[in-house]
């Protein structure tokens, strides 16, 4: 392809066009180099929206990590609470053994049936105490009878309004 050059470049020495070329060149490849380099420096920054993003994710990861400690040291006591209990119930459980031992034994068993069911062994004889004839038994005296307590609101009530 052929270009027709104007006039007044045909007119001006050749020298003076090659250096308006390579000035144009120049020009043109500083606006290239500072484009590029525009792009390096926006590529490589952050931008403050992935700041916040980062920031928000760290609170919530953070949080969450707190609420799971919180937890895990609840749990904690809660275990040696359990574990404390389970001891307790252990030692009833033991205690609670040795009473059933002692009351199935042959001499426990003997020891309550004679004193409380009032049986006799062989050749024992059971004697009842009676009273005399025609002696006037005493009255046993009747519980005395416990009035109810009144509920708190019924207390308030009665101090409140005199009632």
């Amino acid at each position: 392809m052929w270009v027709r050059l104007p006039p007044s470049a045909q007119e001006a020495p050749r020298g003076a066009f090659l250096f308006a070329c390579f000035l144009h060149a120049m020009q043109a490849r500083g606006k290239m180099a500072a484009e590029v380099g525009e792009m390096k420096e926006t590529s490589g920054r952050i931008s403050g929206f992935w700041i916040v993003l980062l920031v928000v994710a760290g609170i919530l990861v953070l949080g969450d990590l707190n609420s799971r400690m919180a937890q895990a040291r609840r749990l904690e006591r809660e275990a040696e609470m359990v574990g404390t209990e389970v001891a307790a119930m252990a030692t009833e459980r033991v205690r609670l053994m040795t009473q059933v031992a002692e009351a199935t034994s042959e001499a426990h068993v003997a020891e309550w049936a004679h004193r409380d069911a009032k049986l006799v062994r062989e050749g024992e004889t059971l004697v009842i105490p009676l009273p005399p004839p025609g002696a006037t038994p005493l009255p046993t005296p009747a519980p005395a009878v416990r009035l109810a307590e009144p509920s708190p609101w019924q207390v308030w009530w009665a101090l409140l309004f005199g009632k």
